[in-house]
């Protein structure tokens, strides 16, 4: 996401945020779009292409953006998706589709092959734009930050295919998921959490966590904790030691989305906490990373994100309800 360390995990989490994209592309914070091009965005107060009844289901859809492509398989749509971006890996239907680069390097000549009649972007996307604008491609922009987002993207996506009735229904099935892992910690003291989504490796630098308007935030409530940051407006703000000591972390979970550490390198990374012991997480040796990649995804596995966070935050069973 951030700074050069993750530009895979970057798309995949954050597609919004222009100054973290200068950084080398990952954050979904401040999302310019481009004029001209027909689009649908979730957050415009313009009509989406698919409320224009005589508009035809899209049947050949391009998407760069890996929650979408998701989102699209989940209600029953895989089969209309011709091409995908590099970091679009699940399900695993999805690897064998063209691959058309990311947000940074987009192959659009393949895309033209491909003859879209959608393409799904998430973020600038400034030559993919253009392309649409040019040949008359209908864009969807997905701007997914929050749960909310999810599921109003989640709905667009069932209009835009003709699947209305499959997309509420996976709706009511994440609200459902999260309401279980909710419940499943009732009544039990949040714990204080220092989510870290991107810092340097080699030490405590270049800190990045996450603000009050993200979907991380919530699943980390859901979850049964409190993000130290979560009062913090800024989506993805940086932040600093300093500023991890003062909140005073109880746990600390590092998203380091499909990167294969040994155990080696995890323990080198960890380590570099250890002289800090004035923070209770590490003090108790509550530091975590976490490597699934669906964790980042603001897709349908935020049930799955939530109950591994959970697990984390509140190790040793649940609790018994309210």
């Amino acid at each position: 996401m951030w700074i050069q360390l993750h530009a895979d995990a970057t798309s995949r989490i954050l597609g919004r945020n222009s100054r973290l994209g200068i950084i080398l592309v990952m954050a979904w914070v401040a999302l310019a779009s481009a004029g001209g091009c027909r689009k649908s965005d979730p957050r415009s107060t313009t009509s989406p292409p698919d409320t224009d009844p005589k508009r035809p289901a899209a049947r050949r859809i391009v998407s760069m953006a890996p929650n979408s492509a998701e989102l699209l398989c989940a209600i029953g749509a895989c089969d209309r998706l011709v091409g995908v971006s590099s970091y679009c890996t699940f399900p695993p239907e999805l690897t064998t589709l063209p691959k058309i680069g990311g947000l940074t390097d987009p192959d659009v000549e393949t895309l033209l092959t491909l003859k879209p009649d959608l393409v799904i972007l998430r973020g600038q996307g400034g030559s993919v734009r253009r392309l649409c604008e040019n040949q008359d491609i209908a864009i969807y922009d997905d701007q997914v930050e929050t749960l909310g987002d999810i599921y109003r993207t989640t709905q667009d996506l069932g209009r835009l295919v003709g699947h209305p009735r499959q997309a509420e229904a996976l709706i009511e099935r994440i609200r459902a998921g999260l309401a279980s892992v909710a419940d499943s910690v009732a009544g039990r003291e949040p714990v204080t959490v220092l989510p870290v989504i991107i810092r340097d490796r080699s030490g405590l630098t270049n800190l990045m966590s996450c603000g009050k308007n993200t979907f991380l935030t919530e699943l980390i409530e859901i979850a049964g904790g409190r993000n130290i940051f979560g009062d913090m407006s800024t989506d993805y703000p940086n932040i600093s030691l300093e500023e991890v000591i003062g909140r005073q972390p109880e746990v600390i979970i590092e998203f380091l989305p499909g990167d294969a550490l040994d155990e080696q390198e995890s323990a080198e990374l960890i380590g570099h906490w250890d002289a800090f012991d004035s923070i209770p997480a590490v003090r108790s040796g509550r530091i975590h990373i976490v490597h699934e990649p669906f964790v980042t995804v603001p897709s349908d596995r935020v049930v799955q994100s939530a109950a591994l966070l959970r697990d984390l935050i509140h190790p040793g069973g649940a609790s018994r309800g309210r």
